[in-house]
C-alpha cells in the first residue's frame, strides 16, 4: 500500500490524521546505513471529545485501540456465527 493509501485508511478512524507534505525519498548512503530512507511528516489533531485537540497523540492511541477492539470483535463474531459477522 502506498503512504497515501495508509493515511486514508487511518483517517477513517482518526479524522485529524494528516500528511503534511509529500514523502521524501533518500538514496542509500553512509549516513543512513546504506539503506533507502523515506521521511514523512504527519500531524494528528484530536477530536476534542474528552481531551483538548492538541492532544492528538493520545487521541490516535485511543482510536487505534478502539479499531483493534472492533476488528477482534468482528473475528470473534465471525468464528462463533459460522462466518457471518
Amino acid at each position: 500500500a502506498s503512504i497515501k493509501d495508509v493515511v486514508a485508511e487511518v483517517q477513517t478512524y482518526v479524522p485529524g490524521y494528516r500528511l503534511l507534505n509529500e514523502p521524501q525519498f533518500d538514496e542509500p548512503s553512509v549516513v543512513n546505513g546504506g539503506q533507502h530512507l523515506v521521511t514523512t511528516f504527519i500531524e494528528v489533531e484530536g477530536a476534542g471529545d474528552y481531551l483538548p485537540p492538541y492532544a492528538g497523540n493520545l487521541d490516535i492511541m485511543t482510536a487505534a485501540a478502539a479499531k483493534v477492539g472492533d476488528e477482534i470483535a468482528k473475528e470473534v463474531l465471525a468464528a462463533t456465527t459460522g462466518g457471518h459477522a
